[in-house]
């Protein structure tokens, strides 16, 4: 957690905002690098039920044995000061609200296509 920690303040130590985060959890963190699961409830560790972080650690070592480590886990942005920057890029987020549609807007359709290549799978295995 203290990589994560480091990246979430620019990389610098300090605390996570959690508060923040939680009030926008999908600018913050992409939905692949959670679990699935319709039970799951993101919280400050400090405060997660146990069911939860168990979840969350398990879906977190999944993605390393298959993924690697870089694929672990990753902000989507990081609050530099009170701006949030993007850490792959290091660009400033000027307009928020249009990123943030943009990203909405990629997560949906790869999910779409996620769900459209299942059912063509499902379909062929049936033939």
């Amino acid at each position: 957690m203290i990589n994560i920690s480091v990246a979430a303040c620019g990389g610098k130590e300090g605390h996570i905002p959690w508060t923040t985060i939680l009030q926008n959890e999908r600018w913050y963190i992409d939905p692949k690098y959670l679990p699935a699961s319709h039970n799951f409830c993101l919280a400050d560790p400090h405060n997660m039920k146990a069911h939860n972080l168990a979840q969350l650690l398990s879906h977190w070592q999944k993605r390393q044995d298959m993924l690697g480590k870089k694929e672990t886990f990753r902000w989507s942005c990081i609050l530099e000061g009170e701006s949030t920057v993007d850490p792959q890029y290091g660009a400033r987020i000027i307009d928020i609200h249009k990123y943030q549609a943009q990203k909405w807007e990629r997560i949906m359709r790869e999910r779409r296509n996620r769900v459209r290549n299942e059912k063509r799978d499902a379909h062929k295995k049936a033939k």
